[in-house]
């Protein structure tokens, strides 16, 4: 399962970094600059807002982009880098869980995903054979003062 969330996210990233500027290009619509202000003092025919609507997409993919390129960077530096101004805190938050969910896959063993079992517990006796000497303060007494044996 967490290889189909990374797929996807993997997927929602090179979506967004290279489907929408590739969109844009297509679908977006600049003005003719040419005819200067009598663009914006004649009767608008859609193209001024279709600009507008450009603009604004292509900003909000620059502020994307930005905010990948920075948590990348923090993931790469351990967390040593960090830079958030505070116009970027939500796309920031949106590209680090995607991020994360990159490298978590990236960065995780191929072994089994439930936990393993713990070393099993030593004894005293297999104490005393490995180390040569009782494991219990009681018995360490007990050699050296007989008189505080059990």
């Amino acid at each position: 399962m967490k290889y189909f969330r990374a797929g996807g996210a993997a997927l929602t990233l090179l979506g967004l970094l290279l489907g929408a500027p590739i969109l844009l290009v297509q679908l977006g619509r600049w003005p003719d600059w040419a005819r200067g202000w009598a663009l914006l003092l004649t009767p608008d025919d859609g193209s001024v807002l279709a600009a507008i609507v450009t603009l604004i997409g292509w900003v909000a993919w620059a502020v994307f982009a930005a905010s990948v390129a920075a948590e990348v960077a923090e993931v790469v530096t351990a967390g040593r880098v960090r830079f958030t101004p505070a116009f970027m805190r939500v796309p920031r938050a949106l590209a680090g869980v995607l991020v994360a969910a990159v490298v978590a896959v990236l960065l995780s063993r191929s072994g089994p995903t439930s936990p393993t079992a713990p070393p099993p517990a030593i004894h005293s006796t297999q104490q005393e054979a490995l180390l040569g000497a009782p494991s219990r303060p009681s018995a360490l007494a007990a050699e050296t003062d007989p008189s505080l044996a059990d």
